[in-house]
């Protein structure tokens, strides 16, 4: 502050001073309130256009607000508080007036300067400081102190200020709403400014910091929908635009497809899509139309919820016995019929749901959180299964985001199969005697666990009957069967007769529980003929004669063969270029692969390519001849063999069998045959197997050849001993035939001669 003129000072100086301090600070007033004026008026209009054109949320024109008045507080300190602060001395004043008006010539400094300094001054010096003053006095009557200050920044600001004000008061004059307006959103009002167009985004709700944010999956394909209000006074835009900023600094500007028309089909929206294609950063876009614009729209990019984790944990049946177990669900599932499933996955980040539909049912269902922990596991419990499902499960995470597709879980039911029953009769023809014992063999397995197993058979039209089986079952999924039904436990009325017709099969059940209770699975019915011993006799004596007759037949063939054998070995060799291929023994008769095809009687198919059928040469056809046939009848005997010893199991079985007859079958016929087969035979094979490979050093095996050829002549040695047993069998069965003759013979005469007794009786009586 000034300290006013000194009493030394003359006091037209002194005023002269003070006036001058006034005017600065008028100045500095004056100054400060016209730049606080621009700043007010210049913030009224940068707010009103921000506010209008992006309508922030009240926390952004909070921060407004608060700059304007920072700003108009820094102004209002810089130029005016700060100024009026300042001390204005005389000296400054006079430096200020010395500067400015050159009449002066220093006078009036000096005379400030030294402005009570009387006492110290000797008397020139005080007539010199005097006149000094007198020259300051002078020169005072010409200063113009409004010349000292420069006016035309304070105009200029003045001049600004008078603008803004008178804008804003001719603004106000004309659009009074608006002005109110803008006074309530400076308020904080949330209402939105009236426009021509109003444009709604879907699906960008503000967040807690005002932020309209959207998450998108990465990679994901976003399409956004954008609404103009068609029942304004206005029709909508004809186009609206998306302009987009990119994380790495791109901008672009796309325009929005324009869906129908609002105002033709008189709807209340006209709408607009867009889509972004495989959103891969953050993009801030805004949308604008009209006189309308939505800005600073954010989509950021998460991660897709996936599933990390998926079992699933089989409750079984209890008749299984099994206990329960988790299992890792890859692909299709096998499950068994009746299980009751628990679902549980995990997911790689916190959801809002795991939903597991089915969409054969329609059932949508919810999974229930495991755990206290964040959510991300998740489980439900299914329905026992009595069918294939297809199960379709479901993300949604905490950002709203779906999985990219519902995982599938293809649940194959695995029913309760029947017991299979691989079971025949062994020793058994088509025909029984009433008191025959039927054995049978083989595999009865299930897919879990057996129950009980049984012969069922049936006489005539008579109710099915069923005998256990003697095994008892104890659970197990496999069962040797080794069983025998004896024909004379049948009681009464159930008992064989002759003329009788047994339907047999053997069956087994398992321990299903579910649905209709326990499976039963069951071997083809077998029909059976019963008839008397001595019919069965008949037929098995005339399967005799069968045989006998086609063993003849296969002795004729042997010696055909070995015949072809020595002349073979007569002829002289034969050049050629190829080999004659070894036989391998293992392909004859009872092996993995017979040489003859039962069915059709010839010898097997050879490969094409086979060397048998490559190489040329005359000796190589005849012994690759002889191959086939020595192959063809060892199959055969064999099937001989076999056929003999079922007769004597029929015979053992039906109750009808002699302990000579038995001899006979198999160790007269049964086993020589069987010898035979599987000895001698190969034994001539091996002896043409030595023969050399080379046609045309084929001579050079002529004694490997004899050797076959009298290994030959002692099959077809042992081949007609047996057929000669075989005739002896049957010089026995005649006799057989001739007894059973006689005794029915006199059965006849018996029962002719009763007839005729009863008849002279009646004729008696009728006397």
């Amino acid at each position: 502050m000034s300290a006013g003129p000194r009493p030394e000072l003359a006091p037209q100086l002194g005023a002269l001073l003070q006036q001058l301090r006034r005017r600065i600070r008028l100045y500095a007033c004056a100054e400060g309130a016209t730049a606080g004026l621009i700043v007010l008026g210049a913030a009224f209009w940068g707010t009103l256009a921000v506010d209008w054109v992006f309508e922030p949320p009240w926390p952004v024109r909070v921060a407004i607000l608060v700059t304007v008045a920072v700003l108009l507080a820094w102004v209002l300190i810089h130029l005016t508080v700060r100024r009026l602060a300042a001390r204005l001395s005389d000296t400054s004043m006079a430096v200020l007036l010395e500067r400015q008006f050159d009449q002066f010539a220093d006078s009036l400094l000096t005379v400030v300067d030294h402005a009570g300094d009387g006492d110290r001054l000797t008397g020139l010096q005080r007539d010199m400081l005097d006149r000094t003053s007198r020259a300051a006095l002078d020169a005072a009557q010409e200063v113009r102190l409004a010349n000292v200050l420069n006016r035309a920044p304070l105009l200029h600001k003045g001049i600004a200020a008078v603008a803004l004000l008178g804008s804003i008061t001719l603004f106000g004059m004309l659009a009074q709403d608006t002005l109110a307006f803008w006074g309530q959103r400076m308020m904080l009002s949330t209402e939105q400014w009236p426009r021509r167009t109003r444009l709604l985004v879907a699906g960008f709700p503000p967040n807690a910091r005002g932020q309209r944010v959207k998450k998108v999956a990465r990679g994901a394909d976003l399409r956004i929908l954008v609404q103009a209000d068609a029942t304004l006074e206005y029709p909508p835009p004809e186009q609206v635009e998306v302009r987009c900023r990119t994380a790495d600094g791109n901008r672009r500007r796309d325009s929005m497809t324009r869906v129908g028309d609002a105002t033709a089909e008189h709807a209340a929206f006209q709408s607009y899509h867009y889509t972004f294609r495989n959103v891969t950063q953050p993009v801030t876009f805004d949308v604008a139309g009209g006189d309308a614009s939505v800005p600073n729209l954010q989509l950021h990019v998460v991660e897709r919820p996936q599933i990390v984790e998926l079992a699933l944990r089989c409750q079984y049946p209890s008749y299984l016995g099994r206990e329960p177990r988790w299992f890792q669900v890859t692909g299709a599932m096998q499950i068994p019929s009746g299980t009751q499933l628990t679902v549980r996955a995990a997911a790689n980040k916190d959801l809002q749901r795991m939903q597991i539909d089915d969409p054969e049912l329609g059932t949508e269902t919810l999974m229930k959180p495991v755990g206290a922990g964040p959510p991300r596991r998740f489980e439900t419990v299914l329905p026992p299964l009595s069918a294939d499902k297809l199960l379709r499960l479901s993300l949604l995470d905490q950002d709203g985001i779906t999985g990219r597709e519902p995982y599938r879980i293809v649940l194959r039911v695995v029913p309760d199969e029947a017991p299979q029953v691989v079971v025949q009769l062994r020793g058994i023809g088509t025909a029984i005697t009433p008191t025959a014992q039927i054995p049978a063999a083989g595999t009865v397995t299930d897919d879990h666990q057996l129950d009980k197993a049984w012969f069922e058979y049936r006489i005539a039209q008579r109710e099915a009957q069923a005998r256990p089986f003697a095994t008892k079952l104890d659970g197990q999924n496999e069962l040797a069967v080794r069983q025998t039904l004896d024909t004379r436990d049948f009681a009464a009325p159930n008992q064989l007769a002759p003329g009788d017709q047994l339907q047999l099969a053997i069956k087994a059940s398992d321990r299903c529980d579910l649905g209709a209770g326990p499976n039963v699975g069951s071997s083809q019915y077998v029909n059976l003929e019963v008839v008397t011993p001595a019919d069965l006799r008949t037929r098995l004596d005339r399967r005799e004669l069968q045989l006998r007759q086609r063993f003849e037949n296969l002795i004729a063939e042997m010696n055909g063969t070995r015949d072809l054998m020595a002349s073979i070995a007569a002829q002289p060799p034969q050049p050629a270029t190829d080999t004659v291929p070894a036989v391998d023994a293992e392909r004859l008769p009872g092996t993995a692969q017979p040489a003859v095809d039962p069915v059709a009687g010839s010898a097997p198919r050879r490969a094409v390519g086979d060397p048998l059928e490559a190489a040329p040469g005359q000796h190589r056809v005849q012994i690759a001849r002889v191959t086939q046939n020595i192959q063809r009848t060892g199959y055969e005997t064999l099937q001989a063999a076999e056929a003999f010893d079922e007769i004597g199991a029929e015979l053992i079985n039906n109750r009808i069998a002699t302990e000579s007859h038995l001899e006979r079958l198999r160790q007269g016929i049964a086993e020589p045959l069987t010898h035979v087969a599987r000895q001698m035979l190969p034994a001539v094979l091996d002896r043409l197997n030595t023969l050399p490979r080379d046609a045309a050093s084929f001579g050079q095996g002529s004694s490997a050849l004899n050797e076959a050829i009298v290994q030959a002549d002692a099959v077809l040695v042992e081949m007609r001993r047996i057929l000669a047993r075989m005739i002896e069998l049957e010089s026995y069965n005649e006799l057989l035939d001739l007894l059973r003759g006689i005794i029915q013979d006199q059965g006849q005469l018996i029962e002719e001669t009763t007839q005729q007794r009863k008849a002279q009786l009646r004729d008696l009586r009728a006397e």
